[in-house]
């Protein structure tokens, strides 16, 4: 599901869809959103990428979610990454949100 469209996001900085996964067996309820942002940097500001991870969760996740989702995690990496596994040179960035009345409101894990 990977896709070379770039989306706009509040930084400027260039965000890609790498894939959506529908669900875990261990978090059924939830969908993960893993973009690739290869400007991402170590050391990175968090305070301005924050605003990115709002606004792809309320611009695209909430655009393709199905009944019954309640949580999305939104993830930006700063390369293509397979999902779960451990990758500790990577620069990545989760951010969780509980999905009701067509908004995401932050969520701590």
């Amino acid at each position: 599901m990977a896709s070379d469209s770039r989306i706009p996001v509040p930084s400027g900085q260039p965000v890609t869809l790498q894939e959506v996964i529908r669900g875990t067996d261990a978090q059924p309820d939830s969908w993960f959103f893993r973009f690739l942002a290869p400007e991402l940097a170590p050391g990175f500001d968090y305070a301005a990428v924050e605003p990115d991870l709002k606004a792809l969760c309320q611009r695209v996740a909430l655009t393709q979610l199905r009944q019954g989702v309640r949580r999305v995690v939104i993830s930006l990496s700063d390369r293509p990454l397979a999902f779960g596994t451990p990758a500790p040179d990577a620069v990545q960035v989760f951010e969780a949100y509980a999905v009701g009345d067509g908004t995401c409101e932050w969520e701590p894990f």
